[in-house]
């Protein structure tokens, strides 16, 4: 059955801040994206080392590109962007998420906008003009397609609409510095490492896993609090870029240019 974008998708999208197109990509696509991958991971781990989780496809690696930009040409992908975000929007592939082979592994509890929010100019009108974007469902997306099935991607719904924290969250996240103390991977075994990475992601008050099988494709808004908890038993190779118009492109180069003039301008003040 071809996939048909719902209102469900796009209520979800905006109030979730994700939603989860299932079985949008063809099977020979899947087919024919897993075996430029497979061809390529023997020569990504002897290059970065048996725990890299991504990696850019490459001609440096032999890869045949063309089934992934494929992907972002897919009609049912580019009509459901243009549903859902607006008319302008297309998706485009950055790198393959993939699995340790050696130990599991979880990032930290993170926004995205971590880095925009931190700096010294992030104040005022330019705090006031994210704060207002950020409620913009079309804005500051990103995707994630499973080769295989996936569930290491975990979100808060809801929590990509607003600028603050719960205090809940807040200790949840922060809670990572004590449990991953520097070469706790020598000192436990891989299942209580798995458990102790469980725990730490589970524990982020309101997360929902996204369960994901090969050929479903999540659009979500990375400024909301979201994780990677990854095993090293189970392949996975996950394609992930984002949707973007020309429109916004233009925004965020614009926004980074004025943040980082008055992140310039509030440093030297603060040293002067």
């Amino acid at each position: 059955m071809a996939f048909k974008l719902t209102d469900e998708h796009i209520t979800q999208h905006a109030r979730d801040g994700f939603t989860v197109f299932r079985q949008i990509v063809p099977t020979s696509l899947i087919a024919d994206m897993r075996r430029e991958v497979e061809a390529a991971l023997p020569q990504v781990r002897e290059k970065f080392g048996p725990q890299r989780q991504r990696f850019s496809a490459s001609e440096e690696f032999g890869m045949n590109l063309k089934p992934f930009n494929d992907l972002n040409e897919l009609p049912g992908l580019v009509d459901a962007a243009r549903q859902m975000l607006s008319d302008d929007h297309r998706f485009t592939f950055s790198c393959i998420l993939v699995n340790p082979v050696i130990r599991p592994y979880c990032t930290q509890w993170h926004r995205d906008s971590g880095h925009i929010t931190s700096q010294p100019g992030f104040t005022g009108e330019l705090a006031e003009e994210w704060a207002n974007r950020i409620l913009w469902p079309q804005y500051i997306n990103q995707y994630n397609c499973p080769l295989y099935a996936d569930g290491a991607t975990w979100f808060v719904p809801g929590s990509q609409c607003r600028m603050t924290d719960t205090p809940g969250e807040i200790a949840a996240a922060n809670a990572h510095a004590d449990l991953f103390p520097e070469g706790i991977e020598n000192r436990v075994t891989g299942v209580e490492l798995e458990r102790i990475d469980y725990n730490y992601t589970a524990n982020m008050p309101g997360a929902v896993q996204l369960f994901m099988e090969p050929g479903d494709f999540a659009v979500y808004r990375p400024h909301g609090w979201h994780i990677g908890n990854y095993v090293h038993y189970t392949n996975r190779a996950t394609l992930h870029g984002w949707p973007r118009s020309d429109e916004e492109a233009q925004w965020n180069s614009d926004f980074q240019k004025r943040l980082a003039a008055a992140s310039e301008m509030a440093t030297a003040t603060a040293t002067a």
